[in-house]
C-alpha cells in the first residue's frame, strides 16, 4: 500500500472486502464503472406533462375558435350571395277565365322526311324499348318473314 495515494487505499479496501464476500472485483468494478441515469423528480416530470397539456389545450380552442370563425364567414358570405327567397303556387283555372285567340299558325321551318331503318312492317310487338329480353327471344315479328 503506498500511503502517498489515499485512492488507492480505498481501492485496496473495498477489493479486500468483496473477497472475503465472495464475490469476483473485476466483474463488479465495470458494473459500478458505468454511470447510472440522473433519476427523474416527480415534480419535473408532473410539470412537463402540465406544459404538454397546456399545449395541447391551447393549440385545441386556436382550432375550435378559427373553425366557428370560418363558418360564420362562410354562412354571411352565403346569406349574402344566395337567391332571393321565392314563393311557388300552383296554378288553377279560374271559373270566368276566357280563352284568348291569337292570330298565327305553328309550321315547321324545314321539313324532313323520316325512313325506316328497315323494310316491311311490324306484324307484332312482344316487348317495348327498356324491357328485358332473354338471348334468342325476338322483340317483334315482321308481316314480310
Amino acid at each position: 500500500m503506498n500511503p502517498e495515494n489515499p485512492d488507492a487505499q480505498k481501492t485496496s479496501e473495498v477489493n479486500r472486502g468483496r473477497d472475503v464476500a465472495g464475490e469476483q472485483p473485476a466483474k463488479h468494478d465495470a458494473q459500478q464503472a458505468r454511470p447510472e441515469p440522473p433519476k427523474v423528480s416527480r415534480g419535473s416530470l408532473l410539470s412537463v406533462v402540465v406544459i404538454v397539456l397546456v399545449a395541447a389545450v391551447i393549440v385545441a380552442v386556436f382550432g375550435i375558435v378559427s373553425r366557428k370563425h370560418a363558418s360564420a364567414e362562410l354562412a354571411k358570405y352565403t346569406e349574402n350571395t344566395s337567391a332571393p327567397p321565392v314563393t311557388l303556387e300552383q296554378p288553377v283555372m279560374q271559373q270566368n277565365a276566357r280563352e284568348v285567340v291569337l292570330p298565327g299558325n305553328i309550321q315547321a321551318f324545314t321539313l324532313a322526311p323520316i325512313y325506316a331503318r328497315t323494310t316491311g312492317y311490324v306484324k307484332a310487338w312482344y316487348h317495348d324499348i327498356g324491357t328485358p329480353v332473354r338471348k334468342g327471344e325476338p322483340a317483334c315479328r315482321n308481316r314480310n318473314a
